[in-house]
């Protein structure tokens, strides 16, 4: 199709699950959270279903999207991995609100006594955080210079949302390292903010111009 499976829906929420599986292979080890290879792959499972259970998702596919510019690729697949990212970061907070809430009603066995202490997923959950907001400035700034460069191009539906996901979570950052965003409250954050983040992806898909979508072949007469 001329650049990375971002052309419908199916293939966006597909992207998102492998990025988030990518992410845990890599981090996975560093951070020693064999748990959290479990809740990432249950959270891929259910992305992969949704996305498999609506064939209209997958029925228009759009060819090179990009119109052939390396950056904006690199600019989308930063985003969506970006949200790979969020997704762990949301894991790592339903975690925390688990063991949370194991501790607050005493029921320390069971699956609860497999989880991390309060302390490691605190500061897990933080360097995601900082992780996915990078990459997410990183992928706005690389579409900055060529919308600069280009501006009638410029999707303003598509900005606006993705620049509401980017200011949310770069928020709840900077209210975590303030001290006002903690405990209960973070977690609940990181659950919430991904739930919107993938309700963004729809406006986001619904939002290309009709000449995204592949031109039918011309028919030659005989």
């Amino acid at each position: 199709m001329g650049g990375c499976p971002l052309g419908n829906t199916f293939e966006i929420l597909q992207f998102t699950a492998w990025s988030a599986i990518t992410l845990y292979l890599l981090v996975g080890v560093t951070f020693r959270l064999s748990l959290l290879g479990y809740f990432t792959s249950a959270l891929a499972a259910a992305l992969t279903l949704v996305s498999l259970s609506i064939p209209a998702w997958d029925a228009t596919r759009r060819a090179r999207i990009f119109g052939g510019n390396a950056w904006i690729e690199l600019h989308a697949a930063l985003a969506l991995f970006s949200y790979g990212v969020f997704a762990l970061f949301a894991l790592t907070s339903a975690m925390f609100l688990l063991r949370n809430y194991s501790l607050k009603t005493k029921h320390p066995g069971g699956v609860f006594a497999f989880l991390p202490s309060i302390y490691e997923l605190d500061h897990i959950s933080v360097r995601l955080l900082v992780t996915g907001v990078s990459i997410m400035t990183a992928s706005l700034a690389v579409g900055a210079v060529y919308w600069v460069r280009d501006v009638h191009t410029v999707n303003l539906t598509k900005l606006f949302v993705t620049v509401i996901i980017w200011a949310a979570y770069a928020v709840a950052l900077a209210l975590r390292l303030k001290g006002v965003l903690l405990a209960k409250r973070f977690g609940w954050a990181g659950v919430v903010l991904f739930g919107a983040a993938l309700l963004s992806l729809w406006p986001v898909d619904a939002s290309r111009h009709p000449d995204e979508l592949p031109r039918p072949a011309k028919v030659v007469p005989r």
